[in-house]
């Protein structure tokens, strides 16, 4: 085990997070992204050779579209009624995003820090 990033690149590995489960999602990324695009493993021959695959999957293929979304949201709602340690609630990734793009759409604006502000003022002025 380290924590120097270094050894990483030195022909080290990462551990994958989540036990047999992690692993499996990892080696998934790793093959797709390797593999089925042509680029070499991570750190097999140099740091230039990256690979991407984007694929898109029609749930009308795989049966009822507004069935899958219930049961997805099933899922969710199982995991967002989680008990939490108490003052904690439970996190889904892009959740707090999705929910602040909502509240910007509901009123008409953008909440933007005065420091951006400034940045994008001077920016248009010149």
């Amino acid at each position: 085990m380290t924590t120097d990033p270094a050894a990483v690149i030195d022909g080290g590995a990462l551990l994958a997070f989540g036990g047999h489960k992690g692993l499996g999602l990892s080696m998934a990324v790793e093959l797709l992204n390797g593999a089925l695009a042509g680029a070499d493993a991570v750190g097999v021959t140099s740091d230039d050779s990256w690979g991407h695959t984007f694929m898109g999957i029609s749930l009308a293929s795989l049966g009822d579209p507004d069935e899958m979304r219930a049961r997805g949201q099933a899922i969710v709602d199982r995991i967002l009624a989680t008990p939490t340690k108490p003052g904690a609630e439970m996190r889904i990734p892009g959740r707090r995003s999705l929910e602040a793009r909502d509240a910007a759409v509901a009123r008409g604006t953008v909440e933007v820090d005065d420091g951006a502000y400034e940045k994008l003022v001077g920016l248009v002025s010149n």
